[in-house]
């Protein structure tokens, strides 16, 4: 009858989609691709200024403060047009949009993952530091051979969180 027509008519035909395998895989390898060497550059720059941020020094401390406030406090569409053509007009550096896209991704994800690298730090007991440098370790010591690798254990579930946000984010790319 004619009410199933209509019913019929306002499916999914996947007839229409024959063709476009190619052009989907290709779009999920890019999206992937764009993730996860957004994911590890940020990984690296997070770790970086989470550390940084917990400097007693104003003089460390402010610069990390500023940078995560910076790309944190701005769209991550207008991180992506102005950091592309900052690159290409402010420094005369042609990069295709593709790796422009990872750099951004990258200090983006860094400002957030060094929140999470900061808040995993601190998460871990006082005496913890203090046992390290009672065994002789220097500060820098302590943090990179008994505090860091305590509070990666922690911060890989935010990690992941972020992880998946990113994905969702190169939608804009």
């Amino acid at each position: 009858n004619a009410d199933d027509d209509i019913l019929v008519a306002g499916r999914l035909n996947f007839a229409d989609l024959e063709g476009y395998g190619g052009a989907f895989v290709r779009g999920a390898r890019n999206t992937l691709t764009l993730a996860l060497a957004g994911e590890l550059g940020g990984i690296v720059i997070g770790l970086v200024l989470g550390v940084l941020t917990l400097s007693h020094r104003r003089s460390i401390r402010a610069p990390a403060r500023i940078y995560i406030n910076f790309f944190r406090g701005t769209p991550l569409i207008w991180q992506l047009v102005a950091g592309y053509f900052l690159l290409l007009f402010g420094f005369g550096v042609r990069l295709s949009a593709f790796t422009a896209a990872i750099i951004v991704f990258a200090l983006n994800t860094g400002a957030y993952a060094a929140e999470v690298f900061r808040a995993g730090i601190q998460s871990i007991e006082r005496g913890q530091i203090e046992a390290a440098r009672s065994l002789g370790m220097s500060y820098s010591q302590a943090m990179r051979y008994a505090i860091v690798p305590q509070a990666v254990r922690r911060v890989i579930p935010p990690l992941m969180n972020e992880f998946v946000i990113l994905i969702k984010d190169t939608a804009l790319v």
